[in-house]
Parts: C-alpha cells; structure tokens; sequence
C-alpha cells in the first residue's frame, strides 16, 4: 500500500465535512474503488487542519494509479491519454505535501515526493513539446532531491537523460546532461536494491553512451 490507512479513530466526523469525506475516501481505498475517488472533488481545507494532508494525498494516489493502470507491459510511462490525470495527481501530491497537519508521517511525505517525481517525469515524456518537456523534466529532477539517495539518483539519471534528447538544449548543454546521466545512474547502479531498478539503470547507461556519441564534441 502506497500510503498507510489512519489507525485512529477521528471525531468530529459528523459536524466536519472534511473529515467525513476523508473517512469516505479510506473505506474506498480500503476497497480499491479508486475511480469512485478520482471522481470526487476534494473539499478546501485549512493548511493546518489534521486530515488535510492526507485527504489530499489519497486523491493524487487515486488519479496516479488509474494514469499507470493504462501503462504497456515494460514502458516507464503510460499513454498521452492519461495526461490529465498524471497533471492532477501531480497536482495533488503537491498540495498534500504543503499542508502542515500530522496525518502523514516522514516515510509517507516521502512517498508522495517520489509518485510526483514520477508523475512530472511522465508528464514530461508526453508533452506537447520539447519545451514543455524540458520545464516538466527539471520540475521533476528538483522533486527527486527530496528523495532518499538510491531513487534520488535513479530519477535525476532518468530526467538528465531527457534533457539531453535533441532539441532540448545546445550541444553543450546536452552533453552536459548525458554525463550527468551517466554518472548518475552509474552511482545507483551500485545502490539499487531491486531487480527493476537495475533493469532500468542497465538501460539508461546504454542509452546515455548512444546519445553521447551522437552529441557533437562530447567526447570524453
């Protein structure tokens, strides 16, 4: 599970119509309704009030696994049709993460920077242009520093080797970028824990020595 169920039970649910849509929300989770979740509207709620965060959280959940339910078999991203709600989710995620109640502990928050890395990285790899696509990738190399080390390397190798694809800078800049692909994927190569993880850090050292060779005067 993405993001652990509230254990306590909350009170007020009857006079606080966002508790009562968050307490909603769990039972439908609980139930693998996300649809049911990703067509609701989230209520507005103060910064500061318990449940906020997680309220928020579950719909970006919602919205992010419907997205990658229409993903092909071995692709990293799902299918331009899903644009609007990786945009939501990554939107959401957002919000969860600028709340400042206490019904997300640290791994959780963590989570939530990682599926909006990855909501922003696919949004990039569908974007209607190389411009947005470049806007979109650096977004989510930034979210990816909130990362711990090993998915933080794995994510920044994968968004340094988007902004060395043609079009998205100078040669310069793109060598620049594949390098920093190289390297970093490299580094997590060393870290990664999983046999998908390593898969992906295989193919990206691959595809980053082609796209080097293919960027004039980056030799070396």
């Amino acid at each position: 599970m993405l993001l652990a169920l509230c254990a306590a039970t909350l009170t007020g649910c009857v006079v606080n119509p966002v508790v009562g849509q968050l307490d909603d929300f769990q039972k439908a989770r609980a139930a693998g309704r996300w649809q049911d979740i990703a067509d609701a509207t989230p209520r507005d709620c103060k910064a500061e009030e318990n449940g906020c965060a997680r309220l928020y959280a579950i719909h970006a959940e919602a919205n992010h696994r419907l997205a990658f339910d229409g993903r092909a078999d071995k692709a990293v991203c799902p299918p331009s049709s899903t644009v609007p709600q990786l945009r939501l989710a990554a939107d959401e995620f957002a919000r969860s993460l600028k709340t400042a109640d206490s019904s997300l502990d640290a791994a959780e928050r963590s989570k939530l920077h990682e599926l909006r890395t990855q909501a922003l990285y696919c949004l990039a790899e569908n974007a209607a242009t190389i411009g947005d696509g470049v806007r979109l990738a650096n977004a989510a190399n930034s979210e990816a520093a909130a990362l711990p080390r090993p998915k933080a390397l794995l994510w920044q190798a994968m968004t340094q080797l988007y902004l060395a694809r043609p079009g998205a800078g100078n040669d310069s800049q793109r060598c620049q970028s594949v390098k920093a692909a190289a390297a970093r994927a490299s580094e997590a190569q060393a870290l990664a824990a999983d046999s998908e993880s390593s898969a992906l850090l295989v193919r990206i050292a691959r595809d980053s020595a082609s796209l080097k060779a293919s960027i004039n005067g980056c030799g070396g």
